[in-house]
């Protein structure tokens, strides 16, 4: 076990290297759920920050696409029209697979012993900064407000000002936070509204096809240091499939945890 994984998973015991568990996922598709992932369009809703394609791994680009779905935080911002899209690019496999996922960085470069949530040292850089930014933005702009911020006072900060107010039911609670702990409660709390968006979002989805399937991937992308010589790193929190038309979903995580101590060492 290498420094990052002995501090990384002292935050997230279940973490694993990013493509060590994509390939898995998909393998397990494939194998157990029957689904060609080289058929599948995959939605990212993951945050617009560059270390996310930079540290994306190479086995997740298997899958087509990825279609786009998030903004800051990874927030699913393209909404109702970008879900719609995003459906009606499925091939004739007629199922999809989204991953959502927020991101923190936790820094070995700030402190090699314990590690920094919310920091990384980025390429080019000879400092860790904020990681996610516009997360810890939120949380900053939050403990200074008595109300929610109305969304339509500057629609050219939407995408931050809509993160401040998921945010802002949680003030009290964060506000008791050391600093180090409020950025992966807010990454926890992110995690869970990107989550029931996303749900909401597909309900809206008045004509999908008959046996229309979705595939949801969710967990917290953990971005390491530039040069760390590791890949940034997957807590895996969600594996299911569900039917939109039949308002099911099927939870597969326990049985995939199972197929990978089987299966995949």
């Amino acid at each position: 076990m290498n420094n990052y994984d002995r501090i990384i998973r002292n935050y997230y015991p279940n973490a694993l290297p990013h493509g060590v568990v994509i390939s898995r996922v998909t393998r397990f598709i494939r194998e157990e759920l029957h689904i060609n992932p080289d058929v599948l369009v995959a939605g990212n809703s993951i945050c617009s920050d560059d270390i996310n394609a930079i540290q994306f791994p190479n086995v997740g680009r298997e899958l087509l696409g990825p279609f786009n779905l998030g903004g800051l935080g990874g927030y699913p911002f393209t909404g109702v029209t970008g879900v719609s899209a995003f459906t009606h690019h499925k091939t004739d496999a007629n199922s999809v697979l989204v991953f959502f996922a927020p991101h923190i960085g936790i820094s070995l470069f700030a402190d090699p012993v314990n590690g920094v949530p919310g920091f990384v040292k980025r390429i080019g850089q000879n400092k860790a900064s904020d990681c996610c930014g516009a997360l810890w933005g939120a949380i900053k702009i939050v403990a200074d407000l008595d109300q929610p911020i109305d969304l339509c006072s500057d629609v050219q900060e939407f995408q931050e000002n809509s993160l401040v107010n998921i945010l802002f039911p949680y003030k009290d609670e964060l506000s008791r936070l050391p600093d180090n702990q409020k950025i992966i409660f807010a990454t926890n709390v992110l995690y869970g509204h990107t989550r029931a968006e996303l749900r909401a979002l597909v309900s809206r989805q008045h004509d999908l096809p008959p046996g229309f399937l979705i595939v949801y991937v969710g967990g917290t992308i953990i971005n390491v240091d530039d040069n760390a010589e590791v890949e940034a790193y997957l807590a895996l929190d969600e594996l299911r499939i569900g039917s939109p038309l039949e308002k099911t979903e099927t939870d597969h995580l326990e049985r995939f945890s199972h197929w990978v101590k089987e299966n995949a060492g």
